[in-house]
């Protein structure tokens, strides 16, 4: 059996040049929030602050048990307050993109 010779005729049509340049651009989705300054969703920019918080109170922990110092308890202890309420604040603007 012969192998079956093919062109670039064959493989590149105008059908498939215009299936690679619609591939190539990105879908054009739009967010719509309430809690939005110019166009732009306000809550994936605010999450970042609580989630931070929890980070940083594992690492104040973590220094409190290897230091002993009472700053990483104090630290720990406005880390471990200062997250729940920093999270229910950015979970406002969340809730008004529904």
């Amino acid at each position: 059996m012969a192998a079956a010779a093919f062109t670039i005729a064959d493989v590149i049509t105008p059908n498939a040049i215009d299936r690679v340049a619609a591939m190539s651009q990105p879908p054009q989705r739009s967010i719509h929030s309430r809690a939005a300054v110019a166009g732009h969703p306000l809550h994936p920019v605010m999450i970042h602050f609580p989630v931070a918080a929890l980070l940083g109170l594992v690492a104040s922990d973590l220094g409190y048990l290897y230091t002993g110092d009472p700053f990483w308890a104090r630290a720990s202890l406005w880390l471990a307050g200062g997250a729940p309420s920093a999270a229910g604040w950015r979970a406002w603007p969340a809730s008004s993109t529904w």
